[in-house]
């Protein structure tokens, strides 16, 4: 992986990593940098070991990769340096796609087009989310040679999680507040001040939003939000451990993201009974079906978000009926102990064909 910061990616391959079998896997982590140690600790405590090496150290890096069995890679630069030294290695590869960004962004044409041709250098491409295998074949002519092992949740763990403090009185609500929580890191991608504008649009000063995560757009989603006079309206939080408080206590859950693999907060939120509005993308579509776990709303439309979120304001029983179905999707679908076992079965398939 890239780094050890706190993204979908990494909460979700740390949280799989400690469901192993230790007496089956012993796993390593390599990292190319650590620029952003969110999550470094907890991968130093729950793996054999961690390794920060920086892709220009080419010869280390072989020697490194030739001790494994089997080398599980995420991220575009990392899958191609792994293709790249394929031949000096003997371990299985297998390549972790969890999104499409770099397939969506016009400038990123290069890592696209080598992408695509070295894919079957891999063993296995694997995903998590089969809308997003469905748009690179159809969009991009990626080959079949794919599996699909969907992510999931804990709902043991979220339920167990404590309210640890009243939200009212934290940020000195008035009853007939109403509030919104989403949590992502604060980039283009996922692509927040949508929100700000359809709560610009709203102009209802009884709608709190907290933003949980941290960026490189922070500043400017700052500075948006303070134009459009919304200080006390948009909470923006960087440094916030208890999003489970938030997200038991909150009335909507929103994530406007441009696209997502299979969007672990979102999930969060619905194992959490929370109503979602997301955005109509590879990812947010194989986890909100409109109208029944949430609604869809238009990429970049905040006039048709501001018309979502005011309809359910007002429609409690929307929201509580559309936040059960959600949870129902949730445990029966999007389950964590499911997800390890497909992951475990995977890795000991990829074990055999390499003895």
């Amino acid at each position: 992986m890239n780094s050890p910061t706190f993204g979908g990616t990494e909460r979700m391959n740390l949280r799989i990593i400690e469901r192993l079998p230790r007496e089956r896997f012993s796993v390593d982590v390599l990292f190319f940098n650590a620029d952003r140690p969110d999550l470094l600790d907890e991968y130093q405590k729950t793996t054999n070991a961690v390794h920060v090496l920086s892709p220009r150290r080419v010869k280390e890096l072989v020697r490194l990769l030739k001790r494994y069995d089997l080398l599980y890679v995420f991220g575009a630069r990392a899958n191609l340096l792994a293709r790249t030294l394929k031949p000096f290695y003997r371990a299985s590869l297998l390549s972790g796609l969890h999104s499409v960004i770099p397939h969506t962004n016009p400038r990123a044409f290069s890592p696209l087009l080598l992408d695509r041709l070295t894919c079957n250098i891999s063993d296995a491409v694997v995903s998590n989310s089969s809308s997003n295998i469905r748009y690179l074949r159809e969009k991009y002519g990626y080959p079949r040679r794919y599996r699909v092992v969907e992510h999931g949740v804990d709902p043991a763990e979220i339920d167990a999680a404590e309210v640890r403090f009243s939200l009212r009185e934290r940020f000195l609500l008035s009853s007939n507040s109403f509030s919104i929580t989403t949590i992502g890191s604060l980039n283009e991608v996922k692509n927040h001040g949508m929100l700000v504008e359809a709560l610009r649009v709203l102009a209802d000063d009884s709608i709190h939003a907290f933003f949980i995560g941290k960026g490189p757009l922070e500043s400017e989603l700052r500075a948006l939000r303070n134009r459009y006079g919304l200080e006390n309206q948009i909470h923006i939080l960087t440094e916030e451990p208890e999003v489970f408080s938030f997200l038991k206590q909150s009335d909507l859950y929103v994530s406007v993201s441009r696209i997502e693999g299979l969007p672990g907060a979102l999930l969060e939120a619905m194992a959490c009974s929370l109503c979602p509005i997301a955005t109509a993308v590879p990812g947010n579509d194989q986890v909100v079906v409109d109208g029944e776990t949430g609604r869809l709303v238009p990429l970049d439309d905040s006039m048709t978000l501001a018309s979502a979120i005011a309809d359910l304001k007002r429609d409690g029983g929307a929201r509580k009926r559309m936040g059960a179905s959600a949870r129902r999707l949730v445990l029966q679908r999007f389950n964590l102990d499911r997800c390890v076992k497909e992951t475990v079965s995977l890795f000991e398939e990829f074990l055999r064909k390499n003895t």
